[in-house]
């Protein structure tokens, strides 16, 4: 009796510690997954003045091999520091090596006033300009997830003008 008691304990601790090691793989293949996601423009819809804010699409592409599940995207534009523009997409899942479209809108900060905002393109600077990206989960349902991203304005530029580098690997 007293070793089939000790048997079902340690199948017990075995399954216990298969189960264990499948998710802590899964959750490093998720957050390589979603550090190695791709991001390039798609399209803008048209400005509204009153609110400030457009619709915009962002492609997101998952080179790896594994699932990237996100819950948004948040792009930060800096001018001299300060807060100038967030976009906000709403995440999804992306298969691998596959490439999906998200949606979400740009609003220009409400502390900016017209004048403001015509002295930044008219005295514009290039090191004045900067960009954060961030990418928000959590990573089997609970754990809290963040991977940023900055760029100056060189970057920004070039991630801007050039969608299709070599960066994209879903072209």
């Amino acid at each position: 009796m007293t070793h089939q008691i000790i048997l079902r304990k340690a199948v017990a601790a075995s399954i216990g510690g298969g189960i264990a090691a499948i998710l802590i793989g899964l959750t490093i293949m998720s957050f390589y997954a979603i550090t190695q996601l791709q991001l390039t423009p798609r399209s803008v819809g048209n400005f509204d003045f009153k609110t400030l804010s457009m619709d915009v699409q962002l492609d997101a592409c998952n080179p790896t091999s594994y699932p990237a599940s996100f819950d948004k995207v948040i792009l930060v534009l800096y001018w001299q520091s300060e807060e100038f523009l967030t976009v906000t997409l709403k995440g999804n899942t992306i298969m691998p090596s596959q490439a999906i479209t998200l949606n979400g809108k740009l609003d220009i900060a409400d502390e900016l006033d017209y004048w403001k905002v015509y002295n930044i393109f008219a005295s514009f600077n290039e090191s004045d300009l900067s960009l954060k990206v961030t990418l928000t989960t959590n990573i089997l349902g609970f754990i809290p997830f963040s991977q940023s991203k900055e760029f100056n304005y060189t970057d920004f530029r070039e991630l801007l003008l050039s969608p299709n580098a070599t960066q994209y690997s879903c072209a």
